[in-house]
């Protein structure tokens, strides 16, 4: 898919202009997670000393700054999969759609089970299938539930996502809480849980 070079510099120049203010306006296109890429490459680089022309990232680059020719090269996986950032604000997902409960519950969470022995294989006390759904759907209660969803969510594929919804009785609204209480922050879980993400009407 074809890239907006002109929106990614647009883009680039508000972060440059508000000193990287995340906007809440619209769910992050490809353009703008882009452009807060080569903004964030460029503050790494002259915090450290780092020359970013060198690196060709930022104002220097050819993407958002509009400097030299371009030469890259769209990345597999993309970029809005292997970059880090936060999925929306949890009102984004207050809504029917990621409301939704379409499974019965299992009541041996099984699947939920499947994941925390394959991702959690190591842990003390590590939770059986029907703790995970606990956190799920009452929340996370402690430091040491926050830091296995954490585990959890960060490494699960992205093929199992829609299936945490799909084989129990789980919404997207309480797959993004989880998200967003773990500050669980990857990049392809974001963007999946963004598709979901619609605007909160404004209160009068």
């Amino acid at each position: 898919m074809a890239l907006d070079v002109n929106a990614i510099r647009s883009e680039f120049a508000r972060l440059e202009q508000t000193n990287g203010c995340v906007r809440l306006d619209r769910v992050p296109t490809r353009e703008d997670i882009y452009a807060r890429w080569h903004w964030n490459r460029q503050k790494f680089c002259e915090e450290r000393g780092w020359d970013p022309v060198k690196r060709k990232v930022g104002r220097y680059s050819f993407l958002a700054g509009g400097v030299g020719q371009p030469d890259i090269k769209l990345d597999e996986p993309p970029l809005e999969w292997r970059f880090n950032f936060d999925p929306m604000p949890l009102g984004w997902f207050d809504h029917p759609g990621a409301r939704a409960i379409i499974a019965q519950e299992d009541q041996d969470h099984v699947f939920l089970h499947h994941l925390a022995a394959k991702n959690l294989a190591g842990w003390v006390d590590r939770p059986e299938g029907s703790d995970i759904f606990r956190m799920f759907t009452t929340g996370l209660c402690d430091d040491d539930d926050t830091v296995m969803m954490r585990e959890l969510l960060a490494n699960i594929h992205p093929e199992e996502y829609p299936q945490l919804y799909r084989r129990d009785a789980l919404s997207i609204w309480h797959i993004a809480r989880a998200a967003l209480d773990s500050q669980v922050r990857r990049g392809r879980l974001s963007w999946w849980l963004n598709l979901h993400a619609v605007k909160p009407q404004q209160e009068n």
